[in-house]
């Protein structure tokens, strides 16, 4: 290859690398900040993209009856239009925390869009709740260094999840429990949904009563072998 079209191809796959780094390095923060190193069987559950009208409050209702903590990592359009439910989840106890503002991946280099989607979010939870959530999960798990940088600046964690129910396209409770239970280890996050992230019309969220339904089957399997369920932020500690 002449010379000119090597230098051509090196500088094209190192303008490539350097595109790509920044969302791969969130990508795998993220999913590695997921399992908690720790030799106890313990686990936490965790929700995304709520409030949702349809699918919350029976949420809420099962988690106490089964007296399991959960952590929502909350969309913030979908809780403007359903504050009394994040205040609902917040005074029964369950942790709220912080999953932007619109489910956009938030794989910019600046900080504006992130800071925006964050911090509007953060405000909103503090209205709610009367507390500013230290903890974010990036939609789909993804992030730029704009990103990184605007959690660093405010001292937020990023939480990342590995054991998931892949339960945004999976309908059936039974297969929805027995892939997170396959993933499960020692110390893991448990990442299922109790909203639709997809549409932005909070009101017309897809059901997610298969989540429901799959939580106490996925609950009761869990403790069958021996793990406990702790809230999140004991997790982390």
């Amino acid at each position: 290859m002449p010379f000119k079209a090597r230098y051509l191809v090196g500088a094209i796959a190192l303008l490539l690398l350097v595109a790509v780094a920044p969302v791969v390095f969130v990508s795998l923060h993220a999913h590695n900040s997921g399992a908690i190193e720790t030799d106890e069987e313990i686990v936490t559950l965790t929700f995304d993209d709520g409030p949702s009208p349809s699918s919350t409050l029976e949420l809420l209702d099962l988690l106490d009856e089964l007296k399991v903590p959960a952590t929502f990592f909350i969309t913030g359009s979908h809780a403007e239009d359903y504050p009394e439910i994040v205040a609902e989840a917040h005074s029964r106890g369950y942790q709220v925390a912080n999953h932007g503002w619109n489910h956009k991946p938030l794989i910019h280099w600046g900080m504006k869009v992130p800071s925006e989607e964050v911090e509007r979010t953060n405000l909103l939870i503090k209205r709610i709740t009367g507390e500013s959530s230290s903890l974010f999960r990036p939609p789909f798990l993804v992030g730029g260094l704009g990103l990184m940088r605007t959690l660093s600046a405010r001292d937020i964690q990023i939480v990342g999840a590995n054991a998931s129910g892949l339960d945004w396209e999976e309908k059936d409770p039974t297969v929805i429990a027995q892939t997170v239970v396959s993933g499960v280890t020692p110390g893991s996050v448990i990442l299922l949904h109790d909203g639709d992230g997809s549409t932005q019309e909070s009101g017309r969220q897809a059901s997610r009563q298969p989540t429901i339904e799959a939580t106490k089957l996925l609950v009761n399997a869990l403790r069958s072998q021996g793990y406990r369920f702790v809230p999140l932020s004991d997790l982390l500690d």
